[in-house]
């Protein structure tokens, strides 16, 4: 009897992150549904003499409930197949109408099913002379700009192993950067492998002509022993040896401070434009903006924030660090709304830097804050979290009762009017799409 349950409790299907994903919610005659992606490819041909790309996207996922999936993929055309039979799908937004997502129109029982997109490759892709440019670069102040910019995406509480198939079409040779295992199988055709706790807003793809760009390779030695492989590249006109130098003392004092580098590469794209935008181990980013960006390898896509209404701890915490840790006996505010906003908001506030810096500033008056960040990295370490959380380890660790603090100074849901303006951050300013176009 014992081995009949023990087949029953392997054989159903793990929903490792859908606590995680905001309400299900009515739509036609049952529910439109999150879903669990548990394996994802995606097989793209860039075609330079054609100029045009095309993209499957295969999927493995889960469902808990019986109803319609959602996903996300800011383009329009598509075709779409559901456990190998067509289907249709709709753009659908969420009920209180702050963001909207694509519901695939069959109705499915709890499980595990398969969906089959196609789709192209427009947006972050350029072609020249029988090449191509394409980098999935992404923002975090607006919605819909991670990877559901440029491919199908799950939303960010999931995390799912991704595997890229890449293929260019062309007699110049391409190269890939990628924060992930890349292998060359032939001429232009590579697998990138990308690991199972990356999420929609860790992705760092990007595709180009050989030879476009100025290189330094080295290596770290970090304090756990390991070879950190560091890649810096930049275009021709910027020098890359000082990002070298100041990655080294950033990447000294982060490891001092919080540990281990947590992963397995830094790749350091150095750029002109202003600010920068991070991902697990890799940035593209100005030399201003390095170790914020840097520092968010830990924070940000070390312990990853689960939704929108999380992002602010983030930005909060390297805005703190930016500022020198400051202490403060208070924060400078009587109340706000920094993450107690609609559960289905997907961007992080732009207020959180000011804000946020502020409120750790001042919770560093009760607690050593930097020494709980470390404590609290390690337990959380590849995970996604929310603001919760942090609220629940930081009592457990410090034997405070800290949850009133936040729900008064950033959680404030009575706070429908915020009194601070959202200036723009000097290390996430707001882009257009066509500054973002030019990084490639």
């Amino acid at each position: 009897m014992l081995h009949i349950i023990i087949g029953i409790i392997v054989s159903l299907p793990v929903f490792a992150n859908l606590h995680l994903a905001p309400p299900s919610f009515k739509y036609r005659d049952s529910k439109a549904v999150f879903i669990d992606i548990t394996k994802a490819q995606y097989d793209i041909k860039y075609y330079p003499s054609k100029l045009t790309s095309r993209v499957k996207t295969t999927w493995i996922f889960n469902i808990q409930e019986e109803g319609y999936p959602l996903f996300d993929f800011v383009p329009s055309r598509m075709g779409i197949r559901v456990n190998g039979v067509a289907a249709r799908f709709t753009k659908l937004d969420s009920p209180d109408g702050v963001t909207d997502y694509k519901v695939v129109n069959k109705k499915l029982l709890p499980g595990e099913h398969k969906l089959e997109i196609w789709t192209k490759v427009k947006r972050g892709t350029s072609y020249g002379f029988k090449s191509v440019n394409s980098g999935f670069f992404i923002k975090d102040l607006k919605e819909k700009k991670f990877l559901e910019k440029y491919v199908p995406a799950n939303l960010e509480y999931d995390q799912y192993p991704m595997t890229f198939k890449v293929k260019v079409y062309s007699s110049y040779k391409h190269k890939i950067v990628a924060n992930a295992k890349i292998t060359e199988n032939a001429w232009n055709d590579y697998t990138v492998e990308y690991p199972e706790y990356y999420s929609s807003s860790a992705v760092y793809f990007h595709l180009f002509k050989q030879g476009k760009y100025w290189w330094i390779n080295k290596t770290f030695t970090s304090k756990d022993g390991r070879e950190i492989p560091v890649t810096i590249y930049t275009k021709w006109f910027i020098k890359a040896d000082p990002f070298l130098a100041k990655a080294r003392e950033y990447f000294r004092e982060l490891e001092k401070d919080y540990g281990p580098w947590p992963h397995k590469q830094l790749i350091i794209y150095g750029m002109s434009i202003r600010g920068g935008m991070e991902y697990p181990g890799a940035t593209a980013t100005s030399l201003r903006s390095l170790g914020h960006e840097m520092f968010h390898s830990y924070f940000a896509k070390g312990v990853t924030p689960a939704n929108g209404n999380s992002g602010w701890m983030d930005e909060g915490l390297a805005s703190w660090r930016d500022n020198g840790y400051q202490t403060l006996s208070h924060p400078g505010f009587d109340a706000f709304n920094l993450g107690a906003h609609s559960v289905y908001k997907r961007n992080t506030d732009d207020n959180s830097y000011k804000i946020g810096r502020a409120f750790f500033g001042f919770l560093n008056s009760k607690l050593d804050l930097k020494s709980t960040l470390k404590s609290y990295f390690d337990k959380y370490k590849h995970s996604l979290v929310t603001t919760q959380t942090m609220i629940n380890y930081f009592e457990k660790h410090t034997g405070l009762n800290l949850e009133g603090d936040f729900n008064q100074y950033v959680l404030n849901k009575d706070q429908t009017v915020n009194n601070e303006s959202s200036r723009e951050n000097i290390h996430h300013p707001k882009l257009s799409d066509e500054e973002v176009e030019e990084i490639l």
